[in-house]
């Protein structure tokens, strides 16, 4: 049954802290329910926990989790699948003695009518009770807050919303041929020409299906580089220092068509994607070039310098929670993750010529990573330079340009550095 493996799923991402993957809906035979509903559960699962809490008179054994996370997954098929209240309580307790729970059909009938009487009662301490509001662990509030104190509830209740899907594409005619086909299922925005909301998931289908050309999906927050590179010259190489999956070399790639681009990840399962949508995007371009590599080792020398570096780190993702609700229970190592960066900015440096730009850029918000991360790297060297730029959503970082998420887009930070003779 689709609750089971939904349940199975929770579990090892809950309780075991692995990552949410496509993998573990494979076998539903409605794969978008599966998906939404875990991705809701998890989304919500620290207010309907304390909701859950609150509604029974004795907290459920931790040999019954199952049971536990069932009732956690009728709340939220209630308030955010809008399934009808009868189907969702005659179900639950069906999937009880199912589950060979047959002794708890009565709890879990009398828990789901009891929150269903007691709706509006609920409604309006989501409104006012921060836990309740907010469904983020404590130590996620503390480190958005230790950033953006002035922003943190935006924040984090932008991090509550599902997430909007914006298309990427080759250029602003394609757009404007898009949206003329798709009127009703597409919109465009006054930021960039090139992007398409999408307001129906289903017309992804057929404009895949209608067209090889058709761009790719990407968040508004990502495609600003387009306007981060009109900040610098025209590179002739460049290098995309962690490439995979592509979103920003198809951006290199449509931005200057003549360019000499090398791609660089760490493992052959990124490669192997980033080969896939370079081989869709690249059709014309042939100079362009795909290496294993791990700039967190010593031997970075390239061959070549590049006037161009174009790095998007590995980081928290704490710009990108919306998403991947997942996150809020796989506690990041942000020591780890800032040595990580500043390896990989020491030696990608190496690679760029006198003159040249390096853009690092992540899809974090905490300042550990972004601004305090650069601050410490021109203050180790001479031969950097910080570029000042503006883009039309976000703001000024103590050092480079930070959008935060909000209910239309993830959060990103850029910054443009020049290298000196």
């Amino acid at each position: 049954m689709i609750i089971f493996k939904i349940i199975r799923c929770l579990i090892q991402v809950i309780d075991k802290k692995h990552y949410l993957k496509k993998k573990h809906v494979d076998d539903c035979q409605n794969q978008s329910y599966c998906w939404d509903l875990i991705k809701q559960t998890l989304r919500w699962y620290y207010r309907y926990i304390e909701v859950l809490n609150g509604l029974l008179e004795k907290p459920i054994k931790k040999k019954n989790r199952e049971l536990e996370l069932l009732l956690i997954i009728g709340l939220v098929r209630i308030n955010h699948l809008q399934e009808p209240n009868y189907h969702v309580v005659n179900h639950s307790v069906d999937l009880t003695r199912a589950l060979k729970f047959k002794w708890a059909d009565a709890l879990v009938n009398k828990v789901l009518r009891q929150y269903i009487l007691d709706q509006d009662h609920y409604e309006e301490l989501y409104k006012n009770k921060p836990s309740l509001m907010m469904a983020h662990p404590g130590w996620l509030i503390k480190a958005t807050k230790k950033s953006w104190p002035e922003h943190v509830n935006s924040i984090i209740l932008s991090n509550q919303c599902i997430p909007q899907k914006w298309l990427n594409t080759s250029s602003s005619q394609k757009a404007q041929s898009l949206l003329s086909k798709y009127k009703d299922q597409l919109s465009t925005t006054d930021i960039l020409d090139t992007a398409l909301k999408i307001n129906h998931h289903s017309v992804l289908d057929n404009i895949v299906s209608a067209d090889d050309d058709w761009g790719y999906i990407q968040d508004m927050s990502a495609q600003m580089i387009h306007l981060v590179l009109k900040q610098i010259p025209k590179p002739k190489k460049a290098l995309d220092a962690c490439a995979a999956p592509g979103g920003k070399a198809y951006i290199l790639l449509r931005d200057f068509p003549d360019i000499n681009l090398t791609c660089t990840d760490v493992d052959d399962v990124r490669l192997g994607i980033l080969n896939q949508n370079l081989r869709r995007f690249n059709s014309a371009n042939k100079n362009i070039s795909v290496i294993k590599k791990n700039w967190c080792e010593d031997n970075h020398d390239m061959g070549c310098l590049f006037d161009l570096v174009v790095i998007d780190a590995p980081c928290s993702g704490s710009g990108v929670i919306k998403r991947h609700p997942e996150k809020k229970f796989n506690r990041w190592d942000l020591s780890e993750l800032c040595q990580i960066q500043s390896e990989m900015l020491k030696n990608v440096w190496s690679s760029l010529t006198a003159g040249g730009f390096l853009i690092y850029s992540t899809c974090s918000i905490l300042k550990e990573e972004n601004s305090d991360q650069i601050l410490s790297f021109i203050s180790s060297r001479k031969d950097v330079e910080v570029k000042l730029f503006k883009l039309p959503v976000g703001l000024q970082s103590d050092v480079g340009w930070q959008i935060l998420p909000n209910q239309e887009m993830d959060g990103h930070y850029f910054v443009i550095l020049k290298k000196l003779s």
